[in-house]
């Protein structure tokens, strides 16, 4: 998966992407710093958690399925990987 189909997958569940100036690119993404914020955003997480059907397994360890992916796209983050990186990672 790419983070443009995760994107795509959490607003197709009624997630909306702000961006910081209200802008859009010519195929209605929202613009750079709009996606930063959003890959932050924990009901981002929880929108694309629903879209791809993490609610309905079970993340050992939290009481809120979609914290682990969150949790771990962090660690991604901080490890000097890029979001690409870990969305590559999930089905």
């Amino acid at each position: 998966m790419t983070t443009q189909e995760a994107l795509k997958k959490a607003t197709e569940v009624g997630y909306h992407i702000h961006s910081a100036d209200s802008t859009t690119t010519d195929n209605g993404s929202s613009c750079m710093v709009g996606v930063q914020e959003t890959l932050l955003d924990p009901i981002f997480w929880f929108a694309l958690g629903w879209a791809l059907g993490w609610n309905e397994k079970k993340c050992l360890g939290y009481d809120q399925w979609w914290r682990e992916p969150w949790h771990r796209f962090l660690d991604f983050l901080a490890d000097g990987k890029t979001p690409e990186d870990f969305f590559e990672t999930l089905e």
